[in-house]
């Protein structure tokens, strides 16, 4: 049965080494775009892994399109994140001084007789991390024609990048049928299909809803015309138009209707899909190379901060611009995998929206080149940054909210009647002021979401 069905089983590993040692590699655009996200350890190893298996790897010209005219903004971000970064902790050690200081511990005799030496031991440790940031800022990659990371690249991909559609005409067959494939939610594209977006290259118009669909039939053709037998197509991107999950959000794998497609299309007689950390992961057992845990860290956490390659302005419903950043917000304190799951089932309540993060919100939820919701999350034991998150609300006055609270094994009822009774009070105060329209109660265990509970505006 699984000749019938390859997309719904993975490879054993035997078959997985006799497949990694014989695939050619196809890179998406935002792996390629990722060692400008990474630290600079990171980004070697993953530069050298690519070096090692440079033979045997192909892309697109539609990747290679993207590439070059993604790769200044991708840069600008990175300095961009760190610079937001430094105005965060600038304005939240004022905010924490400014509080301790009109509260006037010292005439309620609360026994803290050290308070100026902690405040000054705080504005300390502030500028010891601004020093650091901006060390980190002046190791980051600079916008330039000619930037080490795009020369390095462009070494090992010579004489590895598929031709440029020859004519409009050629460009447009690789379109045919998208609208039914949208419609249909055949994948991939089916959930870019709201990019409005039109750009030319080489006298050709290029429409960016079709962006994912030119790279899926380029590889498909050059599949069929060079008879490769065995493919790996490694993408950041995280949408359901490249994947399969369960209820919950978890990612299970590619999408079947890919593999089966793809399978059907060519003579390939093995397909599969990875993100760049599983590639890495991948790559270092079976091609011994270097590759640190942290650096598999780091690009699990880049790949879910930048599923997008563009950055966006978005507009509320008041017609305000509002920039939002790609990137971490400056506000989350989950772990990188409870923020995933947690990540990937706001994903499943909004399939065919895209995420984002950053201006203090954890994650932004935009539909057509708008904001349309956004969610704040606070874990129970970490309750220290919950008045910043709600502040940073204030920005989405008309756009709906929702605070997801991860109680990490706290009862629903020891935090709504527990120690954190007067916290449990102040969300629902800051839900009638803010126009909040749910706090949700999560359990976030075995790589799964649970919903506890939910408080609704119209249930208060």
């Amino acid at each position: 049965m699984r000749d019938l069905f390859p997309g719904y089983y993975r490879f054993s590993p035997q078959d997985t080494e006799s497949f990694w040692s014989e695939a050619c590699f196809v890179f998406d655009t935002n792996v390629l775009l990722e060692p400008y996200a990474l630290p600079e350890q990171a980004r070697e190893e993953f530069l050298v892994v690519l070096e090692k298996i440079a033979q045997r790897i192909w892309i697109p010209y539609q990747v290679a399109l993207e590439f070059h005219r993604n790769r200044f903004s991708k840069i600008s971000a990175a300095s961009k994140n760190i610079a937001d970064l430094k105005k965060t902790a600038l304005s939240n050690s004022n905010e924490i001084i400014s509080r301790v200081n009109a509260m006037q511990f010292e005439k309620w005799n609360t026994g803290i007789d050290d308070l100026p030496k902690i405040l000054e031991q705080l504005q300390s440790a502030h500028a010891q991390l601004d020093v650091a940031l901006e060390a980190a800022k002046r190791k980051l990659p600079q916008v330039s024609l000619d930037d080490p990371i795009a020369l390095r690249l462009s070494k090992l991909l010579t004489g590895n990048v598929g031709p440029p559609p020859p004519n409009q005409t050629a460009l447009d067959e690789l379109c045919t049928g998208s609208a039914d494939r949208y419609t249909s939610s055949i994948p991939p594209g089916f959930s870019d299909q709201k990019k409005g977006e039109a750009y030319f290259d080489r006298g050709l118009r290029y429409e960016a809803k079709h962006g994912d669909l030119i790279i899926w039939r380029q590889i498909i053709q050059h599949v069929k015309d060079k008879q490769l037998r065995n493919i790996i197509f490694v993408t950041a991107d995280v949408k359901e138009d490249w994947w399969i999950s369960e209820k919950s959000g978890q990612r299970l794998g590619p999408h079947p209707a890919l593999i089966e497609e793809f399978l059907r299309e060519t003579a390939a007689r093995r397909f599969w899909i990875y993100t760049p950390d599983q590639f890495l992961e991948h790559a270092r057992k079976q091609f011994a190379v270097a590759v640190a845990d942290q650096t598999l860290e780091q690009v699990k956490q880049s790949t879910l901060e930048t599923s997008s390659l563009y950055q966006l302005t978005l507009v509320s419903k008041r017609s305000r611009s509002i920039g939002v950043h790609q990137g971490k917000s400056s506000f989350n304190q989950l772990d990188f995998s409870d923020l995933q799951i947690v990540r990937e089932w706001v994903q499943h309540r909004h399939p065919s929206s895209m995420l984002t993060a950053g201006l203090g919100v954890d994650i932004a939820v935009e539909d057509g080149g708008e904001i349309t919701a956004i969610y704040q999350i606070i874990k129970v034991k970490q309750l220290a940054l919950t008045a910043a998150k709600i502040a940073a609300t204030e920005l989405f006055d008309d756009i709906s909210q929702y605070i997801l609270v991860v109680l990490e094994g706290v009862a629903l009822a020891d935090f709504a009647f527990g120690d954190n009774q007067d916290l449990f009070t102040r969300l629902l105060e800051i839900m009638h002021k803010q126009k909040i329209q749910s706090t949700v109660f999560l359990d976030v265990s075995n790589g799964a979401v649970n919903v506890v509970d939910e408080f609704s505006v119209r249930s208060l």
